[in-house]
């Protein structure tokens, strides 16, 4: 009896040992993430580091985490609602444009201010920086993977504007309403409709001008009915890679650290790099060009227009009592990127 006793004993402990040694070989399932493109592959946001973020994190993330990238809108094509299907649960993650939703990102106005940031790399730095000190309101239920900023707005024209002075009573398509306030200083009438129905009002005569950067002047054909590029620095806008804070609380330890691993700076100056290249050829590509004439602002005309664009900065300081203090503070970032620290 007490031999079959410890025989029986003997096979729950050799059981039991046995099933700790199966669950100790037994790998976790890999985790999925759903990642949401609103346009296709060629665009160059995804190339320069969407694209790169995706492919560094499925290396790194074999067995552990995997991103299922949806691009050409499959998840949803309304880029103002890319952030919606993010809190929806339709993507984890995807590309928005916080300008589209001001209401929801109270702060982002700074990062459109006039004559702010110098290129890609100030204003995705700069952004990222305030992200990761969290000093811009509306992210609290996103997990940001890239908060990143697009090169200078410049102002392109089919009628001769190579100056300041030209802009006085030109209708001219604007991004924001932070932009608008800016051509309003400098006399201009800003206009708000699509940027995909700028290249025809410019034909049409119905407006003058647009104000957009480079990469955007050829993604939409607007070069082939603009004649004048009057590179003054008119403000950037904002962009984010945005995914569901709850989903991303529910991965492991070990997926959170390898999207970690390429979120934050890595996304920044991946993407400033890849970006800056691109605009620079595009720029190349015009001044080369006998058909279009570039125009570069002297040191005058950029002092002139900053001090018309300094009652645009006042009037955003009065809007909340923490607008003075988030200023100092990016004018504190700014110096340190510029110092490279």
């Amino acid at each position: 009896m007490g031999g079959t006793m410890k025989r029986r004993t003997g096979w729950r402990l050799a059981a039991a040992a046995a099933l700790l040694l199966a669950a100790s070989g037994v790998r976790a399932e890999t985790q999925h993430v759903k990642l949401g493109f609103f346009t296709n592959e060629q665009e160059m946001t995804w190339v320069s580091v969407i694209k790169p973020f995706v492919d560094a994190v499925n290396r790194d993330g074999k067995d552990v985490v995997q991103i299922d990238a949806f691009t050409n809108g499959a998840l949803g094509r309304d880029l103002p609602q890319q952030a919606q299907l993010v809190l929806d649960g339709v993507a984890d993650i995807a590309f928005t444009v916080p300008g589209y939703q001001p209401g929801r990102y109270p702060d982002n106005g700074i990062l459109e201010m006039p004559g702010l940031a110098r290129d890609v790399h100030d204003s995705s730095l700069l952004f990222t920086r305030l992200i990761a000190k969290n000093a811009l309101r509306g992210y609290e239920n996103f997990y940001v993977i890239g908060a990143i900023g697009t090169p200078p707005s410049y102002v392109h024209s089919r009628v001769k504007i190579d100056s300041v002075d030209d802009i006085k009573s030109k209708k001219i398509r604007i991004a924001n309403a932070t932009e608008g306030m800016a051509f309003k200083q400098l006399g201009g009438v800003p206009v708000l409709i699509p940027i995909t129905e700028v290249a025809e009002g410019i034909g049409r005569g119905t407006i003058d001008a647009v104000s957009t950067h480079l990469g955007t002047l050829f993604d939409f054909g607007i070069d082939r009915v603009t004649t004048y590029h009057y590179l003054l620095r008119i403000g950037n806008s904002p962009l984010a890679i945005l995914m569901n804070r709850k989903k991303y609380d529910a991965l492991s330890k070990d997926a959170q650290g390898i999207i970690n691993k390429y979120s934050g700076e890595w996304f920044a100056e991946t993407y400033s790099k890849g970006y800056q290249a691109y605009v620079d050829k595009l720029l190349a590509q015009l001044k080369a060009d006998p058909k279009h004439h570039v125009i570069e602002p002297s040191k005058a005309e950029i002092d002139k227009a900053q001090a018309l664009f300094q009652p645009v900065y006042d009037e955003w300081a009065k809007k909340d009592p923490h607008n003075p203090e988030l200023l100092t503070l990016v004018r504190a970032e700014l110096d340190g990127i510029h110092a490279g620290k």
